[in-house]
Protein backbone atom coordinates (compact mmCIF):
# COMPACT_ATOMS: atom_id res chain seq x y z
CA UNK A 1 0.00 0.00 0.00
CA UNK A 2 1.44 3.43 -0.94
CA UNK A 3 2.78 5.48 1.97
CA UNK A 4 3.66 9.18 2.26
CA UNK A 5 7.17 10.20 1.27
CA UNK A 6 9.72 10.98 3.98
CA UNK A 7 11.57 14.29 4.15
CA UNK A 8 14.79 12.75 2.82
CA UNK A 9 13.12 10.86 -0.03
CA UNK A 10 13.89 12.03 -3.58
CA UNK A 11 11.29 14.00 -5.52
CA UNK A 12 12.60 12.84 -8.90
CA UNK A 13 14.87 10.11 -10.23
CA UNK A 14 15.88 10.78 -13.81
CA UNK A 15 12.68 11.16 -15.84
CA UNK A 16 10.52 9.72 -13.05
CA UNK A 17 8.49 11.77 -10.58
CA UNK A 18 8.28 10.08 -7.18
CA UNK A 19 4.71 9.80 -5.87
CA UNK A 20 4.90 7.70 -2.70
CA UNK A 21 6.67 4.94 -0.87
CA UNK A 22 5.72 1.31 -1.43
CA UNK A 23 8.08 -0.16 1.15
CA UNK A 24 11.62 -0.50 2.39
CA UNK A 25 13.88 -3.49 2.89
CA UNK A 26 17.45 -4.24 3.86
CA UNK A 27 18.77 -3.48 0.38
CA UNK A 28 16.77 -0.39 -0.53
CA UNK A 29 13.50 1.52 -0.83
CA UNK A 30 10.69 0.92 -3.31
CA UNK A 31 8.80 3.95 -4.65
CA UNK A 32 5.69 4.41 -6.72
CA UNK A 33 6.58 6.84 -9.51
CA UNK A 34 5.25 8.30 -12.75
CA UNK A 35 7.11 8.47 -16.05
CA UNK A 36 6.94 11.19 -18.70
CA UNK A 37 3.93 9.48 -20.31
CA UNK A 38 2.11 9.53 -16.95
CA UNK A 39 2.40 5.76 -16.58
CA UNK A 40 2.94 4.48 -13.05
CA UNK A 41 6.07 2.42 -12.37
CA UNK A 42 7.82 0.92 -9.36
CA UNK A 43 11.40 2.01 -8.66
CA UNK A 44 13.77 0.17 -6.36
CA UNK A 45 16.54 2.47 -5.10
CA UNK A 46 19.53 0.68 -3.60
CA UNK A 47 20.74 1.91 -0.22
CA UNK A 48 23.93 4.02 -0.59
CA UNK A 49 25.86 1.91 1.92
CA UNK A 50 25.20 -1.17 -0.18
CA UNK A 51 25.62 0.48 -3.56
CA UNK A 52 29.11 1.72 -2.61
CA UNK A 53 30.40 -1.86 -2.49
CA UNK A 54 32.17 -2.43 -5.87
CA UNK A 55 31.47 -6.17 -5.75
CA UNK A 56 27.77 -5.52 -5.21
CA UNK A 57 27.75 -2.88 -7.94
CA UNK A 58 29.19 -5.34 -10.45
CA UNK A 59 26.67 -8.04 -9.53
CA UNK A 60 23.79 -5.57 -9.59
CA UNK A 61 24.65 -4.64 -13.15
CA UNK A 62 24.96 -8.27 -14.17
CA UNK A 63 21.64 -9.25 -12.67
CA UNK A 64 19.70 -6.28 -14.05
CA UNK A 65 21.02 -7.12 -17.50
CA UNK A 66 19.98 -10.74 -17.00
CA UNK A 67 16.52 -9.69 -15.82
CA UNK A 68 16.04 -7.61 -18.96
CA UNK A 69 16.31 -10.82 -20.97
CA UNK A 70 13.25 -12.30 -19.26
CA UNK A 71 10.28 -12.35 -21.62
CA UNK A 72 7.21 -10.79 -19.97
CA UNK A 73 5.07 -13.89 -19.57
CA UNK A 74 3.46 -13.65 -16.13
CA UNK A 75 6.34 -11.56 -14.74
CA UNK A 76 6.95 -7.90 -13.95
CA UNK A 77 9.31 -6.75 -16.73
CA UNK A 78 12.26 -4.45 -16.13
CA UNK A 79 11.70 -1.13 -17.92
CA UNK A 80 14.76 0.92 -17.04
CA UNK A 81 17.72 1.09 -14.68
CA UNK A 82 20.46 3.42 -13.47
CA UNK A 83 23.65 1.34 -13.35
CA UNK A 84 26.57 3.74 -13.80
CA UNK A 85 26.31 6.31 -11.01
CA UNK A 86 24.50 6.78 -7.71
CA UNK A 87 21.78 6.38 -6.90
CA UNK A 88 21.53 2.89 -8.34
CA UNK A 89 17.96 1.94 -9.15
CA UNK A 90 15.85 -0.34 -11.31
CA UNK A 91 12.40 0.37 -12.74
CA UNK A 92 9.65 -2.19 -13.36
CA UNK A 93 5.96 -2.16 -14.13
CA UNK A 94 3.81 -1.26 -11.17
CA UNK A 95 1.21 -3.97 -10.67
CA UNK A 96 -1.72 -3.22 -8.37
CA UNK A 97 -3.12 -6.33 -6.77
CA UNK A 98 -2.82 -8.49 -3.65
CA UNK A 99 -0.04 -10.98 -3.09
CA UNK A 100 -1.04 -14.63 -2.93
CA UNK A 101 -0.37 -14.46 0.82
CA UNK A 102 -2.83 -11.58 1.23
CA UNK A 103 -5.44 -13.14 -1.06
CA UNK A 104 -5.50 -16.46 0.81
CA UNK A 105 -5.64 -14.63 4.15
CA UNK A 106 -8.57 -12.50 2.96
CA UNK A 107 -10.76 -15.03 1.15
CA UNK A 108 -9.28 -18.47 1.74
CA UNK A 109 -7.52 -20.98 -0.54
CA UNK A 110 -8.03 -20.97 -4.30
CA UNK A 111 -10.10 -23.73 -5.85
CA UNK A 112 -10.87 -25.32 -9.21
CA UNK A 113 -9.99 -23.15 -12.23
CA UNK A 114 -8.52 -20.38 -10.07
CA UNK A 115 -5.98 -22.81 -8.58
CA UNK A 116 -5.23 -24.39 -11.96
CA UNK A 117 -4.78 -20.96 -13.53
CA UNK A 118 -2.38 -19.94 -10.80
CA UNK A 119 -0.35 -23.14 -11.25
CA UNK A 120 -0.08 -22.58 -15.00
CA UNK A 121 0.63 -18.86 -14.72
CA UNK A 122 3.46 -19.28 -12.22
CA UNK A 123 4.99 -22.14 -14.23
CA UNK A 124 4.80 -19.96 -17.35
CA UNK A 125 6.68 -17.20 -15.52
CA UNK A 126 9.37 -19.66 -14.46
CA UNK A 127 9.71 -20.84 -18.05
CA UNK A 128 10.45 -17.26 -19.11
CA UNK A 129 12.86 -16.71 -16.21
CA UNK A 130 14.76 -19.94 -16.88
CA UNK A 131 14.94 -19.18 -20.61
CA UNK A 132 16.92 -16.04 -19.72
CA UNK A 133 19.46 -18.14 -17.81
CA UNK A 134 18.17 -17.16 -14.36
CA UNK A 135 17.05 -19.20 -11.39
CA UNK A 136 14.56 -17.26 -9.25
CA UNK A 137 15.61 -18.92 -5.95
CA UNK A 138 12.94 -17.30 -3.75
CA UNK A 139 9.57 -18.25 -5.20
CA UNK A 140 6.97 -18.01 -2.41
CA UNK A 141 3.39 -16.72 -1.91
CA UNK A 142 4.46 -13.14 -1.19
CA UNK A 143 6.35 -13.07 -4.51
CA UNK A 144 3.24 -13.80 -6.56
CA UNK A 145 0.76 -11.01 -7.27
CA UNK A 146 -2.82 -11.65 -8.41
CA UNK A 147 -3.42 -8.97 -11.02
CA UNK A 148 -6.44 -8.37 -13.19
CA UNK A 149 -4.94 -10.50 -15.96
CA UNK A 150 -3.61 -13.33 -13.85
CA UNK A 151 -0.71 -14.14 -11.51
CA UNK A 152 2.58 -12.31 -11.85
CA UNK A 153 5.85 -13.60 -10.41
CA UNK A 154 8.03 -10.85 -8.96
CA UNK A 155 11.31 -10.39 -7.10
CA UNK A 156 14.44 -11.37 -8.91
CA UNK A 157 16.30 -9.87 -5.95
CA UNK A 158 18.16 -13.09 -5.28
CA UNK A 159 18.07 -14.57 -8.75
CA UNK A 160 21.50 -15.41 -10.10
CA UNK A 161 22.73 -15.70 -13.66
CA UNK A 162 23.55 -19.35 -14.33
CA UNK A 163 27.08 -20.47 -15.01
CA UNK A 164 28.01 -22.03 -18.32
CA UNK A 165 27.36 -25.43 -16.78
CA UNK A 166 23.76 -24.43 -16.19
CA UNK A 167 23.89 -24.33 -12.40
CA UNK A 168 24.11 -21.57 -9.85
CA UNK A 169 26.32 -21.60 -6.79
CA UNK A 170 25.81 -19.25 -3.91
CA UNK A 171 24.39 -18.53 -0.53
CA UNK A 172 21.32 -20.14 0.96
CA UNK A 173 18.39 -17.94 0.10
CA UNK A 174 14.73 -17.55 0.72
CA UNK A 175 11.92 -18.98 2.83
CA UNK A 176 12.66 -22.40 4.39
CA UNK A 177 9.31 -24.10 3.67
CA UNK A 178 9.69 -23.34 -0.05
CA UNK A 179 13.42 -23.98 -0.45
CA UNK A 180 14.55 -27.27 -1.98
CA UNK A 181 16.78 -29.50 0.16
CA UNK A 182 19.75 -28.95 -2.15
CA UNK A 183 19.42 -25.18 -1.70
CA UNK A 184 19.36 -25.41 2.08
CA UNK A 185 22.37 -27.76 1.97
CA UNK A 186 24.43 -25.38 -0.17
CA UNK A 187 24.58 -27.71 -3.18
CA UNK A 188 24.33 -26.54 -6.82
CA UNK A 189 21.12 -24.66 -7.56
CA UNK A 190 19.33 -25.36 -10.85
CA UNK A 191 15.86 -24.70 -12.30
CA UNK A 192 14.77 -27.88 -10.47
CA UNK A 193 15.05 -25.86 -7.25
CA UNK A 194 12.37 -23.50 -8.56
CA UNK A 195 10.23 -26.53 -9.43
CA UNK A 196 10.31 -27.53 -5.75
CA UNK A 197 9.22 -24.03 -4.75
CA UNK A 198 6.44 -24.13 -7.38
CA UNK A 199 5.09 -27.28 -5.77
CA UNK A 200 5.11 -25.70 -2.33
CA UNK A 201 3.44 -22.56 -3.62
CA UNK A 202 0.59 -24.59 -5.19
CA UNK A 203 0.13 -26.39 -1.86
CA UNK A 204 -0.22 -23.04 -0.09
CA UNK A 205 -2.58 -21.64 -2.72
CA UNK A 206 -4.82 -24.72 -2.56
CA UNK A 207 -4.80 -25.38 1.19
CA UNK A 208 -3.82 -22.13 2.92
CA UNK A 209 -0.81 -23.66 4.67
CA UNK A 210 2.90 -24.14 4.00
CA UNK A 211 3.99 -27.53 2.62
CA UNK A 212 6.35 -28.06 5.57
CA UNK A 213 5.37 -26.72 8.97
CA UNK A 214 7.04 -26.66 12.36
CA UNK A 215 7.20 -24.74 15.59
CA UNK A 216 10.83 -23.70 15.12
CA UNK A 217 13.20 -22.90 12.29
CA UNK A 218 15.21 -26.07 12.90
CA UNK A 219 12.05 -28.20 12.76
CA UNK A 220 11.06 -26.70 9.40
CA UNK A 221 14.57 -27.31 8.06
CA UNK A 222 14.38 -30.91 9.24
CA UNK A 223 10.98 -31.48 7.63
CA UNK A 224 12.10 -30.03 4.30
CA UNK A 225 15.07 -32.40 4.25
CA UNK A 226 13.35 -35.55 5.52
CA UNK A 227 9.55 -35.50 5.66
CA UNK A 228 6.90 -35.77 2.96
CA UNK A 229 4.87 -32.57 2.36
CA UNK A 230 1.40 -32.31 3.80
CA UNK A 231 -0.91 -32.44 0.75
CA UNK A 232 -4.16 -32.98 2.67
CA UNK A 233 -6.95 -30.91 1.15
CA UNK A 234 -5.13 -30.20 -2.13
CA UNK A 235 -7.14 -30.64 -5.34
CA UNK A 236 -6.73 -34.34 -6.36
CA UNK A 237 -6.15 -33.26 -9.96
CA UNK A 238 -2.95 -31.49 -8.89
CA UNK A 239 -1.78 -33.70 -6.05
CA UNK A 240 0.23 -36.18 -8.12
CA UNK A 241 2.10 -33.51 -10.07
CA UNK A 242 2.78 -31.44 -6.97
CA UNK A 243 4.05 -34.49 -5.10
CA UNK A 244 6.57 -35.14 -7.89
CA UNK A 245 7.64 -31.49 -7.88
CA UNK A 246 8.38 -31.75 -4.14
CA UNK A 247 10.62 -34.80 -4.49
CA UNK A 248 13.79 -34.52 -2.38
CA UNK A 249 15.91 -35.56 -5.40
CA UNK A 250 16.07 -32.75 -7.98
CA UNK A 251 16.70 -35.30 -10.75
CA UNK A 252 13.29 -36.87 -10.09
CA UNK A 253 11.29 -33.65 -10.30
CA UNK A 254 9.46 -32.78 -13.53
CA UNK A 255 10.84 -29.90 -15.56
CA UNK A 256 8.84 -26.71 -16.02
CA UNK A 257 7.98 -27.64 -19.66
CA UNK A 258 6.80 -31.04 -18.41
CA UNK A 259 4.65 -29.36 -15.76
CA UNK A 260 3.10 -27.08 -18.36
CA UNK A 261 2.50 -30.01 -20.71
CA UNK A 262 0.81 -31.90 -17.88
CA UNK A 263 -1.41 -28.93 -17.02
CA UNK A 264 -2.26 -27.67 -20.52
CA UNK A 265 -1.53 -30.55 -22.89
CA UNK A 266 0.60 -28.46 -25.28
CA UNK A 267 3.79 -26.49 -24.92
CA UNK A 268 5.82 -24.04 -26.93
CA UNK A 269 9.50 -24.58 -25.93
CA UNK A 270 10.15 -20.83 -26.12
CA UNK A 271 7.48 -19.81 -23.63
CA UNK A 272 6.27 -23.02 -22.02
CA UNK A 273 2.67 -23.03 -23.26
CA UNK A 274 0.66 -23.19 -26.46
CA UNK A 275 0.80 -19.83 -28.27
CA UNK A 276 -2.68 -20.37 -29.66
CA UNK A 277 -4.18 -21.34 -26.32
CA UNK A 278 -3.19 -18.93 -23.52
CA UNK A 279 -2.97 -20.50 -20.08
CA UNK A 280 -6.09 -20.13 -17.95
CA UNK A 281 -5.90 -17.21 -15.55
CA UNK A 282 -7.49 -17.19 -12.11
CA UNK A 283 -10.43 -14.88 -11.82
CA UNK A 284 -9.74 -14.25 -8.13
CA UNK A 285 -9.48 -10.62 -7.16
CA UNK A 286 -8.99 -9.14 -3.74
CA UNK A 287 -12.17 -7.29 -2.72
CA UNK A 288 -11.88 -3.54 -3.15
CA UNK A 289 -13.84 -0.74 -1.55
CA UNK A 290 -16.97 0.40 -3.34
CA UNK A 291 -15.30 3.71 -4.06
CA UNK A 292 -12.55 1.96 -6.02
CA UNK A 293 -14.22 -0.49 -8.44
CA UNK A 294 -12.09 -3.14 -10.13
CA UNK A 295 -11.01 -2.01 -13.62
CA UNK A 296 -12.11 -4.05 -16.59
CA UNK A 297 -9.59 -6.80 -17.33
CA UNK A 298 -8.97 -5.64 -20.89
CA UNK A 299 -7.78 -2.29 -19.57
CA UNK A 300 -5.67 -3.57 -16.70
CA UNK A 301 -1.90 -3.53 -17.14
CA UNK A 302 -0.37 -6.13 -14.86
CA UNK A 303 2.13 -4.59 -12.48
CA UNK A 304 3.69 -5.16 -9.09
CA UNK A 305 5.60 -3.81 -6.19
CA UNK A 306 9.20 -4.32 -7.24
CA UNK A 307 11.08 -6.54 -4.88
CA UNK A 308 14.86 -6.40 -4.71
CA UNK A 309 16.44 -6.94 -8.14
CA UNK A 310 19.85 -7.74 -6.77
CA UNK A 311 21.41 -10.84 -5.36
CA UNK A 312 23.12 -9.46 -2.31
CA UNK A 313 20.35 -10.27 0.17
CA UNK A 314 19.50 -13.85 1.11
CA UNK A 315 17.45 -13.54 4.28
CA UNK A 316 15.51 -16.58 5.41
CA UNK A 317 11.94 -15.48 6.09
CA UNK A 318 10.27 -17.35 8.89
CA UNK A 319 7.35 -17.12 11.30
CA UNK A 320 9.69 -17.47 14.24
CA UNK A 321 11.27 -14.52 16.08
CA UNK A 322 11.17 -10.77 15.60
CA UNK A 323 11.47 -8.74 12.41
CA UNK A 324 15.08 -8.12 11.41
CA UNK A 325 16.87 -6.79 8.37
CA UNK A 326 20.34 -7.51 7.07
CA UNK A 327 23.35 -6.83 9.24
CA UNK A 328 25.24 -4.23 7.24
CA UNK A 329 26.24 -1.78 9.95
CA UNK A 330 29.79 -1.30 11.06
CA UNK A 331 30.84 -3.39 14.04
CA UNK A 332 27.89 -5.79 14.18
CA UNK A 333 28.14 -9.14 15.88
CA UNK A 334 26.69 -12.25 14.20
CA UNK A 335 23.36 -10.85 13.12
CA UNK A 336 23.30 -7.39 14.70
CA UNK A 337 19.73 -6.11 14.90
CA UNK A 338 18.46 -4.02 11.99
CA UNK A 339 14.76 -3.33 12.05
CA UNK A 340 14.12 -2.40 8.41
CA UNK A 341 11.27 -4.69 7.34
CA UNK A 342 10.78 -6.18 3.90
CA UNK A 343 8.18 -4.33 1.88
CA UNK A 344 6.78 -7.54 0.50
CA UNK A 345 5.79 -9.32 3.68
CA UNK A 346 5.42 -6.69 6.39
CA UNK A 347 3.41 -9.00 8.63
CA UNK A 348 5.93 -11.83 8.61
CA UNK A 349 9.18 -11.61 10.57
CA UNK A 350 12.46 -12.29 8.88
CA UNK A 351 15.32 -14.39 10.05
CA UNK A 352 18.96 -14.52 9.07
CA UNK A 353 19.84 -17.04 6.39
CA UNK A 354 21.05 -20.57 6.87
CA UNK A 355 24.67 -21.26 6.18
CA UNK A 356 25.52 -23.50 3.26
CA UNK A 357 25.73 -26.58 5.46
CA UNK A 358 23.92 -29.87 5.10
CA UNK A 359 20.54 -30.34 6.74
CA UNK A 360 19.86 -33.14 9.21
CA UNK A 361 19.19 -36.43 7.40
CA UNK A 362 18.06 -38.68 10.23
CA UNK A 363 15.82 -38.34 13.26
CA UNK A 364 17.39 -38.06 16.71
CA UNK A 365 17.76 -41.36 18.52
CA UNK A 366 15.79 -41.63 21.73
CA UNK A 367 17.02 -44.94 23.15
CA UNK A 368 17.84 -45.02 26.88
CA UNK A 369 21.44 -44.19 27.64
CA UNK A 370 22.12 -42.65 24.26
CA UNK A 371 25.14 -40.34 24.79
CA UNK A 372 23.73 -37.77 22.32
CA UNK A 373 24.50 -36.64 18.82
CA UNK A 374 27.38 -34.24 19.53
CA UNK A 375 30.75 -35.99 19.08
CA UNK A 376 32.93 -35.81 22.23
CA UNK A 377 35.61 -33.81 20.41
CA UNK A 378 33.28 -30.78 20.38
CA UNK A 379 32.50 -30.79 24.11
CA UNK A 380 33.92 -28.04 26.32
CA UNK A 381 34.59 -24.32 26.10
CA UNK A 382 36.09 -22.68 23.03
CA UNK A 383 37.32 -19.12 22.79
CA UNK A 384 38.80 -16.82 20.17
CA UNK A 385 38.14 -13.82 17.98
CA UNK A 386 35.69 -13.59 15.10
CA UNK A 387 36.02 -11.16 12.20
CA UNK A 388 32.71 -9.69 11.07
CA UNK A 389 33.12 -8.66 7.44
CA UNK A 390 30.54 -6.13 6.21
CA UNK A 391 31.20 -2.61 4.87
CA UNK A 392 34.06 -2.38 7.35
CA UNK A 393 35.70 -5.30 9.14
CA UNK A 394 35.56 -5.60 12.90
CA UNK A 395 36.75 -8.28 15.28
CA UNK A 396 35.12 -9.31 18.54
CA UNK A 397 35.63 -11.98 21.18
CA UNK A 398 33.59 -15.18 21.23
CA UNK A 399 33.15 -17.86 23.91
CA UNK A 400 31.32 -21.02 22.84
CA UNK A 401 30.37 -23.65 25.42
CA UNK A 402 29.19 -27.06 24.15
CA UNK A 403 27.72 -29.42 26.73
CA UNK A 404 26.25 -32.07 24.41
CA UNK A 405 22.80 -33.17 23.29
CA UNK A 406 20.70 -34.31 20.36
CA UNK A 407 19.40 -32.70 17.19
CA UNK A 408 16.72 -30.05 17.83
CA UNK A 409 17.89 -29.84 21.48
CA UNK A 410 19.88 -27.13 23.25
CA UNK A 411 23.54 -28.20 23.29
CA UNK A 412 25.34 -25.17 24.73
CA UNK A 413 25.73 -21.42 25.04
CA UNK A 414 27.42 -18.54 23.23
CA UNK A 415 28.77 -15.27 24.61
CA UNK A 416 30.22 -12.19 22.89
CA UNK A 417 31.50 -10.07 25.75
CA UNK A 418 32.69 -7.15 23.62
CA UNK A 419 29.22 -6.88 22.07
CA UNK A 420 27.27 -7.56 25.27
CA UNK A 421 25.41 -10.50 23.70
CA UNK A 422 24.69 -13.97 25.05
CA UNK A 423 22.60 -16.84 23.74
CA UNK A 424 21.87 -20.55 23.55
CA UNK A 425 22.79 -23.08 20.84
CA UNK A 426 20.33 -25.60 19.39
CA UNK A 427 21.66 -28.44 17.22
CA UNK A 428 20.39 -28.47 13.60
CA UNK A 429 22.75 -30.98 11.91
CA UNK A 430 25.86 -32.92 12.83
CA UNK A 431 28.70 -34.97 11.37
CA UNK A 432 31.87 -36.22 13.04
CA UNK A 433 33.66 -33.00 12.03
CA UNK A 434 30.93 -30.37 11.71
CA UNK A 435 28.05 -28.94 13.73
CA UNK A 436 25.38 -26.57 12.45
CA UNK A 437 23.77 -24.80 15.38
CA UNK A 438 20.86 -22.38 15.65
CA UNK A 439 21.89 -19.53 17.94
CA UNK A 440 19.13 -17.87 19.96
CA UNK A 441 20.31 -14.60 21.52
CA UNK A 442 18.57 -13.91 24.85
CA UNK A 443 20.71 -10.95 25.95
CA UNK A 444 21.99 -8.01 23.95
CA UNK A 445 21.19 -6.40 20.61
CA UNK A 446 22.35 -9.18 18.30
CA UNK A 447 19.91 -11.02 16.05
CA UNK A 448 17.94 -13.59 17.96
CA UNK A 449 18.40 -16.47 15.48
CA UNK A 450 21.54 -17.12 13.43
CA UNK A 451 22.80 -20.40 11.95
CA UNK A 452 26.46 -20.97 12.76
CA UNK A 453 28.74 -23.69 11.39
CA UNK A 454 31.44 -25.11 13.70
CA UNK A 455 34.03 -27.26 11.92
CA UNK A 456 36.56 -29.33 13.90
CA UNK A 457 40.19 -28.89 12.83
CA UNK A 458 43.24 -30.84 13.91
CA UNK A 459 45.08 -30.82 16.18
CA UNK A 460 42.27 -29.18 18.20
CA UNK A 461 40.44 -26.05 17.11
CA UNK A 462 37.06 -25.00 15.71
CA UNK A 463 36.42 -22.96 12.58
CA UNK A 464 33.48 -20.64 13.40
CA UNK A 465 31.47 -19.38 10.40
CA UNK A 466 28.19 -17.58 9.65
CA UNK A 467 26.89 -15.70 6.64
CA UNK A 468 24.14 -13.08 6.56
CA UNK A 469 24.44 -11.93 2.94
CA UNK A 470 26.85 -12.00 0.03
CA UNK A 471 28.68 -9.05 1.61
CA UNK A 472 28.12 -9.76 5.30
CA UNK A 473 29.70 -12.75 7.02
CA UNK A 474 31.82 -13.79 9.96
CA UNK A 475 34.67 -16.22 10.53
CA UNK A 476 37.07 -17.04 13.31
CA UNK A 477 39.31 -19.71 14.85
CA UNK A 478 38.40 -20.96 18.33
CA UNK A 479 40.74 -22.79 20.67
CA UNK A 480 40.03 -24.70 23.91
CA UNK A 481 39.45 -22.25 26.77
Amino acid sequence: MPQPLHEDDPQRLGPYRILSRLGRGGMGTVYLAQDEQNQQVAIKVINPAVASDPVFHQRFRREVEAARRVRPFSTAPVLDASLDRPPLYVVTEYIPGPTLTEAVADTGPLTASDLAGLAVGVATALAAIHAAGIVHRDLKPSNVLLSGVGPRVIDFGIAKAQTQTGVTYGEVVGTPAYQAPEVMAGRPITPASDVFAWGGLVVFAGTGRDPFQGTSLSEVLYRVANDSPNLDGLDPNLRGLVSKALDKDPAKRPSIPEILHNLTGRIDPAIGHSPSTPPPQPSFQKPRPATAPLPKLRLTLAACILLILVGAGFTIVSKFGRDHGEATQTGTAPGTNNTTPSPQTPTQPQQPPATTSALPTERPRESPGDPGDVPPRFLGQWTGTVTHDATIQRTYSALITITGGKKTQEIGQSEYSSMGCRGTLRLVSVTQTRLVVEEHIDKGDCKDVVLITLTYRRPRSLLYEYKLSSSTSGEGELSPA
